[in-house]
């Protein structure tokens, strides 16, 4: 499967999706940027869509704790994951996992951001 980053504006919300394997670091460079790009245009709600990854490795996991680092140091800013088996197992094993709000699909996801969510 090919890795894929693909952003898109759902109200006030960017969800950024993730499709493949997020194991490299050149990969988690590009998730950065993107996920910065959004952030200093002033987006300050953010869905990281990770159900279509097919693997974590520790620079993609590295990668999801900078941007919820960034999210949280500026007060209402939100990021919120959905998640597949292999990246809560991954974000779990790190001990990160209680640290994100994952939903088990965008849907879900969307809707936790009232009522934006309620909108999409």
């Amino acid at each position: 499967m090919a890795f894929e980053l693909r952003d898109e504006e759902r109200g006030t919300v960017v969800v950024i999706t993730v499709t493949g394997d997020l194991d490299a670091p050149e990969r988690s460079r590009q998730l950065i940027a993107l996920f910065r790009r959004h952030f200093e245009q002033g987006q300050r709600s953010f869905v990281l869509d990770l159900s279509g990854a097919r693997r974590l490795k520790i620079k993609g996991a590295s990668a999801i704790l900078d941007m919820h680092k960034k999210c949280r140091g500026c007060g209402r800013t939100r990021l919120v994951l959905g998640t597949n088996v292999q990246v809560r197992r991954m974000l779990d094993q790190l001990g990160w996992l209680g640290l994100f709000a994952t939903f088990e699909d965008l849907k879900a996801a969307l809707e936790s951001f009232e009522p934006v969510g309620a909108a999409a």
